[in-house]
């Protein structure tokens, strides 16, 4: 008889990325109106008892009166296009919450055996994306689908779940800082404030520049503590400075200030140019519209 636990130590280990969260948001946004959810498939990686969810796409889903229509077809096409360009493979499956009907439901059941029953693998995670925000965020839990049978007959399914964690990597770290820090931006000052942001580009260049500054004087004053100091070194916080300048590349001064002020030459024209073009616009604009006053007149 199944265990309706995972036994300790055997319940594995999700790391997600960020694109993967954001690709089912991205879905759930554009979903039909009559959709109440949004469900697809998890491609990844398993390594020992560690699955990390790499990719995802959706796949067609229509809920009749009695019963459930997945687009099996269309996720067998796109698996073959995914798997034409990658290694990954089938993990499991996702899903988004519906309102009112909780992180887990009948639903989720159905597709999770679904998942399990195409890919003939009872090791499948399911992965529940709460759009409803119910902890005031963003959740993603993870799942895995246990059967309890007697022979072959199947008495009752049951949710287990398991870790879940979104691996942050280094490409991607820095966009998904600066997503973060506007998500405080209310919807009526969204399109204010990306003019902002367009409009002082300069003024951020300033404040990075300004912050790196801080951050070297902070560095340079630890590093003539140390000199003068050597009991208060420490060799974790000198791996990482040197680490860190290891990483910076070398270039000559001289051609870094040329190549700046080239890119900043180009980047005036630009904008000249584009005054220029929207003048001459307004221009013919004008002379259009007092050439049909003569005619009607």
């Amino acid at each position: 008889m199944s265990s309706l636990f995972l036994q300790e130590g055997q319940a594995p280990t999700v790391k997600v990325r960020p694109l993967v969260v954001f690709s089912i948001l991205d879905a759930f946004r554009r979903r039909d109106p009559d959709c109440e959810l949004v469900l697809g498939t998890l491609l990844g990686q398993r390594v020992n008892n560690i699955i990390e969810v790499r990719d995802a796409f959706a796949v067609p889903f229509h809920k009749g009166v009695q019963k459930q229509f997945i687009g099996e077809e269309y996720a067998q096409e796109m698996l073959a296009l995914k798997q034409s360009v990658s290694n990954d493979e089938v993990v499991g499956s996702f899903a988004t919450t519906v309102s009112g009907q909780g992180k887990l439901n009948l639903t989720m059941s159905q597709i999770s055996t679904f998942y399990q029953a195409t890919y003939n693998n009872s090791d499948l995670i399911h992965l529940v994306v709460d759009t409803e925000m119910t902890d005031l965020r963003i959740g993603v839990t993870g799942y895995v689908q246990k059967h309890l049978k007697l022979q072959d007959r199947l008495l009752a399914s049951s949710f287990q779940q398991v870790k879940v964690a979104i691996a942050n990597r280094s490409e991607v770290k820095s966009t998904v800082d600066f997503m973060m820090k506007n998500l405080k931006l209310n919807a009526t000052d969204l399109t204010e404030s990306n003019a902002n942001l367009v409009r002082n580009d300069m003024k951020n260049l300033e404040n990075s520049i300004q912050r790196l500054l801080e951050l070297l004087e902070t560095v340079s004053d630890y590093a003539e503590k140390a000199r003068v100091n050597p009991d208060a070194r420490d060799g974790s916080l000198g791996y990482l400075i040197e680490s860190a300048l290891s990483s910076v590349p070398r270039i000559n001064p001289a051609a870094f200030h040329k190549m700046f002020n080239d890119s900043l030459q180009d980047m005036l024209m630009i904008t000249y140019l584009s005054n220029l073009m929207r003048a001459q616009v307004a221009v013919a604009d004008k002379l259009a519209s007092c050439d049909r006053m003569l005619e009607e007149s």
